[in-house]
């Protein structure tokens, strides 16, 4: 097994090239309080690090952000979306991290905790601790320095999806959200204060925080549309609906995840491929039938990827693509989809019925690509908003 490395010594990779290129149209508040149609192109403009001066000002636009006010709509937007109340909210989290038993891993595990701990809404965090490397000795003799309750551990080879198997429905139904990070993340530049803002304005099932690379030059994600967006434009988007996410480091309402664990039951857990366009095609569909916001990306609280990549190497048998994961949508799937759905907004319909008989034999990924073509609408597709001239957050 590739060991871990320090931060401070992890050699530069090349970020990989993402495909993908979406243009779509949004509405936007400029500082003088315009709103305006401007055309967002998602592959321009994204962060390969931020400066001293970017981080300053990303800090101050957190602090601002947490403690604005909240505005129902903007001049000129036509319909009437409105911001949830998110008066006296508290959310429980769950975080789930899946780690070497080294010194790294611990020190990054604290530090991670107590940035989510320091919170000005109250906002608790307990922790599912599982050691892939089949070894717990370091983090045992130093639980005690972890700030937040260990309510679910486990050792073994584990591969993440072993490991994550083990998060019940049950136990999921303590917690608000539950949150899947990887091990070699950071939070330094993350601001939950803001997130909280996110998660009780939005109200989104799937959402993950924009990645940073460590440093420039580095990997941050694979996939350009989830890498934060330039700090230095003239308006700033808080967040925003995409296309997909990942099993990076999401953040999943306890409403979906039991319908997620129901598929994971049946996939092949060495592999975590397409559990995330499962969850992506469950969450298009609840926005197109239940008004729920489509994926979301946090773009103003991102976390830094250091890339320790220590779960492919070794005896855990961990594997990237499995076609048993990328297995049609059964009926047993449907069928749980459309349950879910009527608990949510009372969705009588059946999903399935919207695809011929041919297509239901589509692959995860084919299906999922068809919903993406449906999503496209102005409608499914929205931006939350700092406006700096307001001091308010805007839904647009």
């Amino acid at each position: 097994m590739v060991p871990l490395k320090h931060p401070c010594f992890i050699s530069l990779i090349a970020l990989a090239a993402a495909s993908s290129h979406i243009r779509r149209e949004r509405l936007e508040v400029d500082p003088g309080g315009e709103v305006h149609n401007a055309p967002v192109e998602r592959k321009a403009k994204r962060v390969s690090n931020l400066s001293k001066k970017g981080r300053r000002k990303l800090l101050e636009l957190q602090g601002a952000i947490s403690t604005a006010s909240l505005l129902e709509r903007s001049e000129g937007v036509s319909d009437s979306r409105g911001l949830h109340d998110d008066k006296n909210i508290s959310y429980k989290i769950l975080l789930v991290d899946v780690v070497q038993d080294a010194e790294p891993a611990l020190d990054n595990l604290i530090f991670n905790v107590q940035r989510i701990q320091d919170n000005i809404f109250g906002d608790t965090v307990d922790v599912a601790l599982f050691h892939h490397d089949d070894s717990d000795t370091h983090f045992k003799a130093n639980l005690s320095q972890i700030p937040a309750k260990v309510v679910l551990t486990g050792m073994g080879h584990l591969c993440k999806m072993q490991a994550w198997i083990k998060v019940t429905p049950e136990i999921a139904s303590k917690y608000d959200y539950v949150w899947f990070i990887d091990a070699d993340l950071r939070l330094e530049d993350f601001s939950w204060n803001l997130y909280h803002r996110v998660l009780s304005t939005m109200q989104p099932l799937v959402s993950q925080p924009s990645v940073l690379p460590a440093l420039p030059g580095m990997r941050s994600t694979d996939i350009e549309e989830l890498r934060m967006m330039d700090m230095q434009m003239e308006r700033f988007p808080i967040a925003f609906t995409v296309s997909r996410t990942e099993i990076q480091t999401p953040i999943i309402s306890r409403k979906l995840w039991s319908l997620v664990h129901h598929r994971l039951e049946k996939n092949n857990l060495h592999s975590g491929w397409f559990i995330d366009t499962f969850w992506d095609f469950v969450a298009g569909h609840a926005s197109r039938k239940c008004g729920t916001p489509n994926m979301l990306l946090v773009n103003g609280s991102p976390v830094r990827h250091f890339n320790w990549h220590d779960l492919i190497e070794g005896p855990n048998r961990c594997i990237k693509a499995s076609p048993q994961n990328d297995r049609p949508v059964s009926p047993d799937d449907f069928m749980q989809i459309n349950a879910f759905l009527k608990d949510l907004c009372g969705y009588t319909g059946k999903v399935e019925a919207e695809y011929s008989k041919r297509q239901r034999h589509m692959t995860m990924t084919e299906m999922q690509n068809s919903v993406i073509e449906k999503m496209k609408a102005p409608k499914h597709n929205i931006t939350l908003l700092f406006d700096l001239s307001k001091d308010a957050i805007i839904k647009a």
